[in-house]
């Protein structure tokens, strides 16, 4: 296969925005799309391969996994066993187990089945996943299973037989997409059957290039090849966690990634720019680069009491390449080598790498994680992280309702008063601890803030659930109404002008209604519970509060919405911060009282039943001041 020197530069602009995006910069917002762009490069480069050799009649199912097997399992195994210290020493007794099913799933290329049965992409807690990014080694790999079977059963019928084929996969895979997008986000993100379809894309470049040149044409390979590089930037810096993917708009990066390949030679700009001798030198580590960022910030977080900041993150992403330079040169390359590697010892090496990983996960797993590390007071404070009572706390299913549920799952026993609190999971979380003052209608949904229009991908009957509220609001005019979300997300804070408009239509069509907005809790990082652990202080029960540095971040955004309010000018609708009554100066209430050592919050920032008690208190005092129930 010819060079192509455009194509480590591309690698470089794909892995790039990836490890930026896991750094949380948040000028890559949509930095996940080095995926599918990876994706594309991959069916291309595999397809133009195995075409080579269908054509002379001289490829090997057995050649074709051994060059798999030293492309991609030596440097992916030596990752995993880089991390497993760093695991059994700082994760907790639940997250080693996960931990130990994710070695489990990576050394059977499974990871992308576990991870959306765990956990969603974007949300919180996946960041601190370790091997999360394995996921799309997984869906490849699953797809080198099959798509070699198929070429040579279809390659003998003719390539005719074999485009319709990839046609029909093509359509059904990108449809698929769409529709999963919005109504199974998490299973769509990581499933082959809806990423298959980007595979394909790369197919069929190789396909046109086995009949066709490149064009002919200056003018239109310069536009061709510049308008690629744009539509993959431009998913880059606009694309975001509330962007349906991968849907059809995955197509903007993956068919910018075709045109690329399709029009770029050595006299066009993009040549020029992807063939800059870094950009090279960063494609050709971009594989090791992609293995080692992940658990290096994943575990950095998990290490650190706070949010690391950008500069360290930038730090970190700068190890992550010395990294990868290092296991490039001595493990990628020396393994990719069939003279100083043969063929037995690679199939043996991965053999065993494989069942050891599996068995030592399974050993991490049904061990409990090793609670042992920790002592009992340790534990004591873990066990309420991702705390078994939400379900009970926030009347889950039935006056909660989950991403899978619309507004007809609301219970009858959820419309029980005269105050109503509508908003996400933070809402649901303060529910439990207003119904110890008064009834209370409880109308939440998950990551869904009260505000009339909101629309996201992630939830897809957030809409309809908001203007079922507003219409419970009509008709049963209660007294009160509470409004509260996680307002610093980042689904949340373009909708602000919104959730101007929905307060507007609130307060003219219930003149009588008392507003109360309740401003953003204090967050931790990754979780008060991990937190405390790590604070001597937090053992003294005397000791109530501790630092946090979220307080500035959350009082930048309750200011946006207090501005809002106060635009509004109306005597009906007040707003209450939270973090003036749990904080004082940059430290942050840790536990309620001091004769308990249950955390207010059992995450980041989900109310325990502790937590949801004292914030439910700050609040109906907060309606005694200002409104006469």
């Amino acid at each position: 296969m010819k060079y192509r020197a455009e194509i480590d530069g591309l690698r470089a602009l794909a892995v790039l925005p990836v490890m930026f995006f896991h750094a949380g910069f948040e000028w890559v917002s949509g930095g996940f799309v080095g995926v599918d762009v990876f994706f594309v490069i991959s069916g291309y480069l595999i397809a133009t391969l195995i075409i080579s050799e269908l054509e002379i009649g001289q490829f090997s199912i057995q050649k074709f996994y051994e060059r798999r097997a030293r492309r991609i399992l030596p440097a992916l195994f030596f990752v995993m066993l880089a991390c497993l210290p760093f695991a059994f020493s700082w994760l907790s007794p639940n997250e080693l187990k996960d931990f130990g099913q994710s070695l489990v799933a990576v050394s059977t290329f499974s990871s992308n089945i576990l991870f959306w049965f765990e956990s969603g992409y974007f949300e919180g807690t996946a960041e601190l996943k370790p091997l999360l990014h394995t996921w799309s080694l997984a869906v490849e790999e699953q797809f080198y299973i099959f798509f070699p079977l198929l070429m040579i059963l279809l390659w003998k019928l003719g390539q005719r037989w074999l485009l319709a084929f990839l046609v029909i996969m093509f359509l059904m895979s990108l449809g698929l997409a769409q529709w999963g997008a919005y109504s199974l986000p998490t299973f769509t993100f990581y499933s082959l059957l809806t990423r298959g379809w980007e595979l394909i894309l790369g197919i069929f470049i190789a396909l046109y290039f086995k009949n066709f040149h490149s064009f002919k044409s200056q003018v239109l390979n310069q536009t061709l090849s510049l308008l690629g590089l744009a539509m993959i930037l431009y998913s880059i810096i606009f694309f975001d966690e509330r962007t349906p993917f991968p849907s059809i708009y995955a197509l903007v990066p993956t068919l910018g990634t075709c045109l690329i390949l399709l029009s770029t030679t050595s006299t066009t700009i993009v040549h020029k720019l992807l063939s800059w001798k870094p950009f090279i030198g960063i494609g050709l580590i971009s594989y090791s680069s992609y293995l080692w960022h992940q658990p290096i910030i994943a575990f950095a977080q998990i290490y650190s009491i706070d949010m690391p900041s950008k500069f360290f993150m930038l730090l970190l992403l700068a190890i992550s390449m010395i990294f990868a330079y290092f296991s490039w040169r001595y493990i990628e390359k020396p393994f990719r080598d069939p003279d100083k590697i043969n063929k037995k010892s690679i199939f043996y090496c991965s053999l065993f790498a494989c069942i050891f990983f599996i068995f030592f996960g399974g050993f991490l797993h049904t061990n409990d994680g090793f609670k042992n590390r920790f002592t009992q007071d340790q534990l004591t404070i873990l066990s309420y992280e991702n705390s078994r009572e939400r379900d009970e706390l926030y009347r889950n299913r039935t006056c909660f309702l989950r991403k899978d549920q619309s507004a007809i799952d609301f219970q009858p026993e959820c419309f029980d008063g005269h105050t109503l609190i509508w908003g996400d999971s933070h809402a649901a979380a303060i529910s439990y601890g207003m119904l110890r003052h008064r009834n209370l209608t409880q109308l939440t949904s998950s990551a869904c803030p009260p505000i009339i229009g909101f629309k996201v991908a992630i939830r897809n009957n957030c809409m309809q659930n908001n203007n079922f509220i507003f219409n419970v609001l009509q008709k049963n005019k209660p007294k009160f109404l509470i409004l509260h979300a996680n307002w610093i997300s980042n689904s949340y804070d373009t909708y602000l002008n919104e959730f101007e408009t929905s307060l507007e239509i609130i307060l003219s069509d219930h003149k009588d209604i008392a507003v109360l907005v309740v401003g953003g809790l204090p967050q931790w990082k990754p979780s008060l519970p991990r937190v405390m652990i790590k604070s001597i202080d937090s053992f003294d029960k005397n000791i109530s509060y501790l630092s946090n540095s979220s307080v500035k971040k959350i009082e930048a955004q309750d200011k946006k919405i207090l501005g809002l309010i106060n635009k509004l000018n109306s005597k009906n609708l007040k707003f209450l911060s939270l973090t003036n009554r749990l904080c004082k100066d940059d430290k942050c209430l840790i536990r309620s009282s001091g004769d308990n050592m249950e955390p207010i919050v059992s995450d980041a920032s989900h109310l325990t039943r502790s937590g949801s008690l004292a914030v439910a208190k700050i609040i109906e005092s907060e309606l005694q001041t200002y409104w006469t129930p």
